[in-house]
């Protein structure tokens, strides 16, 4: 690979890192306020007597809109809660795109170390043996999700990533390192599940659609820092366990930021946890405010509705 196209990736990371925060005035305003209409974000008369511009209106209108107050009780910012929330599934979506485009510079190094060059077909089936445990994963991560809880299936992904890793980086064998593979596909299959789903029911109505950006657009910045990386560690002259060796170290990291993130509300009330179930949505969306006492009857009316449809279907079906 070339020393341009090394610089390509980078810029590509580049522009994938600031991906949906569009600025306006001083200030980055997120994207989901895009749609408040442009009177909002003009000044009033009250907001020129209390020095407040246009864009702080329109920050303030979003946070509003979004049903919480945001970071520490302030007008239009992240509650705690929603930040682990952003942080932890992105993390989760960077890993998996990294441990996905990391194999393609780690094949290089692997056919050589394994004496593959005369077997494109071998190489071929490591590349994509991920492919085949991410099937498993995607088959049985939801029964997990909705056993464990959503924080547990992640988890049980970043330890899955883990493993994986470590027995790719220490596999002496073709078969060994076609095993590692496989279990890390498996934590794909979690991720790709379980992201989505505590994500949807995480996020306020009205920055969901956003939200769900996220995971998409993480996938693509991992692949990305997987070929920067993959560059790096060819220039510097280093083997490919050190290229597979990192993703163990941000699996490390993931299910850090996993650990931090409230569990979904919509799962611990399906669980008849309803105290939990409200604790989790006031991290969520920064305190018990009267929108969020609104949202949780929305909440609970809906499981409520959910589960009486459940047994009616279960009952259809016995008869």
């Amino acid at each position: 690979m070339t020393r341009g196209e090394a610089l390509l990736i980078l810029f590509l990371g580049m522009v994938f890192s600031v991906a949906g925060l569009p600025t306006h005035c001083d200030r980055v305003v997120p994207m989901w306020c895009q749609h408040i209409p442009s009177q909002v974000q003009k000044q009033s008369l009250a907001g020129r007597s209390a020095g407040r511009t246009g864009c702080d209106l329109m920050v303030a209108r979003c946070g509003a809109l979004r049903g919480g107050t945001g970071r520490s009780g302030t007008e239009g910012g992240w509650s705690r809660g929603t930040l682990y929330l952003i942080v932890g599934n992105t993390m989760c979506g960077l890993l998996r795109g990294f441990d996905t485009g990391i194999i393609a510079g780690a094949l290089l190094l692997i056919s050589s170390a394994f004496h593959l060059e005369d077997s494109p077909g071998q190489l071929g089936i490591i590349a994509t043996s991920a492919t085949i445990g991410a099937v498993l994963g995607t088959a049985i991560a939801g029964r997990v999700a909705d056993t464990l809880g959503r924080k547990r299936a992640l988890l049980l992904g970043a330890v899955l990533s883990c493993l994986g890793s470590c027995v790719c980086t220490a596999a002496s064998t073709v078969s060994a390192l076609l095993v590692g593979r496989v279990v890390s596909g498996v934590a794909f299959g979690f991720y790709s599940t379980a992201v989505n789903v505590h994500l949807a029911e995480c996020a306020a109505p009205a920055s969901r659609g956003a939200l769900l950006t996220l995971p998409q657009v993480a996938v693509s910045s991992g692949i990305a820092l997987s070929y920067l990386y993959s560059v790096i560690v060819i220039l510097w002259g280093g083997g490919f366990r050190a290229m597979l060796a990192a993703s163990s170290v941000m699996s490390v990291g993931v299910a850090f930021s996993v650990w931090l993130m409230p569990e979904s509300p919509r799962w611990l009330l399906q669980e008849g946890r309803g105290e939990d179930a409200k604790e989790a949505l006031c991290q969520l969306r920064g305190g018990p405010t009267k929108a969020v006492e609104l949202e949780w009857s929305e909440l609970a009316s809906s499981t409520r509705r959910s589960e009486v449809a459940s047994a009616g279907d279960k009952g259809g079906r016995s008869v």
